[in-house]
């Protein structure tokens, strides 16, 4: 089932479709164009098939017409399709995934990168660095950066946005920052400075991160004497 809805929530558009792809129903009161089938595909009204990106899907057949691009690297058949359409998406027509797997590994990357963010948190708040905030986003994205994983620097950049959604609603109560309420203005700047840092921290080389943590085990050691 797909639906499409308009800018006040009700729905233009729907579709109702077979494991494969073919559409068995049609809701199209506005009679808009409507080209998205499964995950990545676009229907070619022309020839009937499925544009897949790197070749066509017929849903009639559940296979590709043409042989995989990338040989036997996409799976021993050339031409099939997810063997399980419902747990498998293809959405680049070259090699099947389980949507299972897919979300488990998008869980365990937000969960590293939340690991990260939230012990650098602890770090600044343990050394009193509280005031600190765009060093603590350019340490924390930094850390992010060392694992050379992108999909935990994706994560953390979708936390980072969360952050800033939560910061703008604290700032509404008075509660961001120094206690002190900016104006919506004020308040979209600081954003846009944090997103700047955070996008900033992810690009550091290694030597920048090392330099990083040698003025966290300073501090430390500053505030052991």
């Amino acid at each position: 089932m797909l639906a499409l809805m308009d800018a006040d929530g009700n729905i233009a558009w729907s579709g109702e479709y077979d494991e494969w792809g073919n559409q068995l129903n049609e809701e199209n009161p506005h009679h808009l164009h409507q080209p998205y089938r499964l995950p990545g595909q676009q229907y070619d009204k022309e020839s009937g098939l499925y544009y897949n990106r790197n070749r066509y899907y017929d849903p009639l057949q559940g296979r590709y017409i043409t042989q995989d691009p990338i040989g036997l690297e996409g799976g021993w058949s050339l031409y099939a399709y997810p063997l399980n359409p419902v747990n498998g998406i293809d959405p680049l027509g070259l090699s099947p995934a389980d949507v299972a797997l897919i979300r488990r590994k998008d869980q365990l990357n937000h969960q590293r990168a939340w690991d990260i963010l939230s012990d650098t948190y602890e770090d600044m708040k343990r050394l009193n660095l509280g005031g600190t905030d765009q060093f603590f986003h350019c340490m924390a994205f930094c850390r992010v950066s060392k694992l050379n994983d992108a999909g935990v620097s994706r994560s953390a950049k979708g936390l980072g946005y969360e952050k800033e959604i939560r910061d703008y609603g604290l700032n509404l109560f008075g509660m961001y920052g120094r206690k002190v309420k900016l104006s919506h203005s004020e308040m979209i700047e600081d954003n846009k400075k944090d997103l700047t840092v955070n996008d900033h921290g992810l690009t550091c080389p290694s030597q920048q991160i090392a330099q990083i943590d040698v003025v966290i085990i300073l501090i430390q050691s500053i505030k052991k004497r």
